[in-house]
């Protein structure tokens, strides 16, 4: 079996001929090189963008692979891994805005409540002068406001925050997880797992997972004849 010495000197995949004599292959992904040895990765982005959204995405070229992102104030659609739509930046930490946030396309703008006015920076907000004002009032020593979890206070009122990983629903009191990986795959290179609160990032079948946690890099593994791409 010449391929048990040194894979035959094929980089990928090696097959036994007749005549003692070997053929190489490329895994999926791959096109062989003219030494007929090498592999070399298929740039899929060439193509078409590589069927990424053509307006709002772009197409990240990988070993073997490719997969699609959205530029900023986008992301990818729900179920879809070519198609971005509107990033609802609100939804996030209510996108640094210390009062209200408003969605728009591509983009937020932060605005106050009723009584105060935006800092500089556009996105903390100060108390306009009242003579007639009352005392404020604590309304998060009190049950927490009602925040499931994180109740802010400020002069005139409070608003509620959730933790890392979780938004806030639409009575602005409750909080529900966060899907991380409809973000620009939450950063992971090929996999992305919604877990509560958080997110991992894994591999596709023959890669493991680079020191870090987001990229992958290949790694021997058994390969089905019938997966192979041979050129």
């Amino acid at each position: 079996d010449l391929c048990q010495l040194d894979n035959g000197g094929c980089e990928q995949v090696c097959y036994n001929l007749c005549n003692l004599k070997v053929k190489c292959g490329c895994y999926p992904g791959f096109k062989m090189a003219y030494d007929g040895r090498t592999c070399i990765d298929i740039d899929e982005c060439q193509v078409n963008n590589g069927g990424c959204d053509i307006f709002h995405g772009q197409c990240i070229n990988t070993p073997g692979s490719h997969h699609c992102a959205c530029r900023n104030g986008y992301q990818l659609k729900e179920n879809s891994k070519y198609v971005c739509e509107d990033l609802n930046e609100c939804n996030v930490a209510n996108a640094g805005c210390e009062h209200i946030c408003e969605n728009t396309h591509g983009s937020f703008n932060c605005d106050c409540r009723q009584g105060y006015k935006l800092k500089a920076g556009g996105y903390g907000c100060e108390k306009l002068i009242d003579p007639c004002s009352t005392p404020d009032i604590n309304e998060c020593l009190v049950k927490n406001g009602g925040c499931e979890h994180t109740c802010k206070d400020y002069e005139g009122g409070y608003y509620c925050t959730c933790n890392p990983g979780y938004r806030l629903m639409d009575d602005d009191k409750s909080c529900e997880d966060l899907n991380e990986c409809n973000v620009a795959n939450a950063g992971c290179e090929h996999i992305c797992e919604n877990t509560h609160g958080s997110f991992n990032c894994d591999c596709r079948q023959g890669f493991k997972l680079k020191a870090g946690g987001y990229g992958c890099e290949s790694k021997s593994i058994a390969v089905d004849p019938l997966l192979i791409q041979l050129t």
